[in-house]
């Protein structure tokens, strides 16, 4: 008995040795992926303007999809598989998740704390090179900007006339919008990287102290017909001026012709609507400050009235309303992640202040009896599809 009672002895702890080195190999070979995918980050490229390290070159893509304007005419398709639009997206899409991919969660923590406190000018980093402006501050501003930009034009595509003969001015105003287009979407999804590939909640939290950049740090363009007075001006975080914009998204303009200018405007519209609602669903997810936030924001009302659109499509303008058709969806997924952070009672500790759940928009009675009207049923398949 004694030498059986020895021999199982024996196998538990040649099985605890057996885990603990295979925890070991497991733990330094992932030491090793992250030494390697820093490496080749910041290991430079040679460019025309110079080297550049290789993480700068990839946000580049990912934020601009190496986009240059090309004039189409008023009625060409600027959404073909072989317009510059399309082919920047693409871009754009890949390089974000290219960078999900490679991005190890320490370097991207270490990226979101120096846009709160960046470093003194003589600190360099881990290859050597000095480092710059901090690139999710840059990120931050790119997509702060060019919702500004798109905000501006709004009125303009609204009012347009299909029979105007401004058609060369429209043209040029068109590829500014689809530029901003490009690059507040290929922004936020960048964004949506340092979301998900940081580590844990601190990072989040972090991402939720960046307050957008004033105005007055637009292009000239924008602020010839940006107006100071303008409610972002008053967003105390990146959430809530998010909401701003996607509150003035309207899913029920944009249905003329397929050539209308302000039909394509719409679409672009409803691209960066999808990709913002998008970010935020990420932001939200596991953080229940985050829902605080959503909620607590005014311009969170917007979320029941998308969810309740109903966009229709003309024939032959599904590639460029497909976005709008995903706008309810992407509502509903929105207030449901909020909503279970209602129910399981965590909102009341991770409110911004004490008065907060006092002016917040949604409730879980608001939200549940919005869920109610539309039927069960019909919500669930909404967001399954």
């Amino acid at each position: 008995e004694k030498s059986d009672t020895l021999s199982c002895l024996r196998e538990e702890n040649n099985g605890d040795d057996t885990k603990l080195k295979s925890d070991a190999r497991q733990k330094r070979e992932e030491e090793e992926t992250t030494e390697l995918q820093t490496q080749l980050l910041y290991e430079t490229m040679p460019l025309n303007l110079g080297p550049v390290a290789a993480i700068d070159r990839l946000l580049y893509l990912a934020c601009t999809g190496a986009y240059r304007p090309e004039q189409h005419g008023i009625g060409m398709d600027c959404y073909d598989e072989e317009s510059a639009e399309v082919t920047a997206s693409l871009i754009s899409t890949h390089a974000i998740s290219t960078l999900r991919a490679c991005l190890p969660s320490e370097t991207a923590s270490r990226m979101v704390l120096h846009a709160l406190a960046p470093p003194p000018p003589e600190e360099a980093d881990a290859m050597g090179a000095p480092l710059e402006e901090p690139h999710v501050s840059r990120m931050v501003s790119t997509l702060v900007n060019n919702l500004r930009f798109l905000q501006s034009q709004q009125k303009y595509f609204h009012d347009l006339k299909e029979d105007s003969k401004e058609w060369e001015t429209v043209d040029m105003e068109l590829m500014s919008v689809h530029q901003a287009t490009i690059f507040a979407a290929g922004s936020a999804g960048t964004l949506g990287v340092f979301l998900t590939n940081g580590e844990g909640d601190a990072i989040r939290e972090m991402l939720l102290r960046l307050v957008p950049p004033p105005s007055h740090s637009m292009t000239s363009e924008a602020n010839d017909t940006h107006d100071s007075s303008e409610s972002d001006s008053t967003s105390s975080n990146l959430i809530d001026f998010i909401l701003q914009h996607v509150a003035t998204y309207d899913p029920l303009v944009g249905n003329g012709s397929l050539s209308s200018p302000s039909a394509t405007f719409h679409a672009s519209c409803s691209y960066v609507t999808v990709t913002l609602l998008r970010l935020l669903s990420e932001w939200v997810e596991g953080m229940p400050k985050a829902a605080a936030e959503v909620l607590s924001s005014p311009s969170s009302v917007c979320l029941g009235v998308l969810l309740r659109s109903n966009p229709k499509v003309n024939e032959g303008q599904a590639s460029q309303s497909s976005g709008a058709q995903v706008i309810p969806a992407l509502s509903g997924l929105l207030l449901g992640l909020c909503l279970e952070y209602i129910l399981n009672d965590t909102m009341d500790s991770n409110m911004s202040d004490g008065s907060a759940m006092d002016r917040a928009s949604w409730t879980s009675e608001t939200i549940m009896n919005l869920i109610q009207s539309m039927g069960v049923g019909k919500f669930l398949n909404l967001i399954d599809t």
